[in-house]
């Protein structure tokens, strides 16, 4: 069995990882996506067949997928807390909007998040993009309301 890492082609709107792999559902290549949220991968539309791959995938996406670099990191999150707000649990989006720089030994990201279940928006400062971080802010009121 090959444990090898596959390498990563491109990311899907800087949340999720694309990578060439094998199909579940046939024996060609296909793109799969795994979001970093999420513990699953997708196979994607797309031709993983031609010698582009990032050609073809933008080609399927357009402006929502970009080229992963060496320092890239992921600037908006999606996740589930798992409390039962709704049906579906409590669903949250946040994404970087700023990073302030005014202490270089400790640049603050500034988040905007989203929660869909309970339709609360705010800003929200922390040191990293984590589900943990953002969450923390939220749960204690350090938000200010969008």
């Amino acid at each position: 069995m090959n444990n090898t890492k596959p390498t990563v082609i491109a990311l899907l709107r800087n949340t999720a990882q694309i990578y060439v792999g094998q199909s579940r559902f046939s024996d060609k290549p296909v793109f799969l996506v795994e979001a970093k949220s999420e513990n699953h991968v997708y196979e994607l539309r797309g031709d993983a067949t031609t010698n582009d791959h990032y050609a073809a995938l933008v080609a399927e996406f357009g402006d929502i997928i970009s080229k992963p670099g060496p320092g890239a990191k992921l600037n908006s999150i999606e996740f589930n807390t798992g409390r039962q707000y709704s049906p579906e649990g409590q669903l949250i989006e946040a994404w970087v909007v700023a990073i302030d720089q005014s202490i270089p030994e400790w640049p603050t990201i500034v988040v905007y998040f989203k929660d869909r279940s309970r339709m609360i928006d705010g800003l929200v400062r922390v040191r990293s993009l984590t589900e943990k971080d953002v969450m923390e802010a939220y749960d204690h009121g350090r938000y200010e309301p969008a």
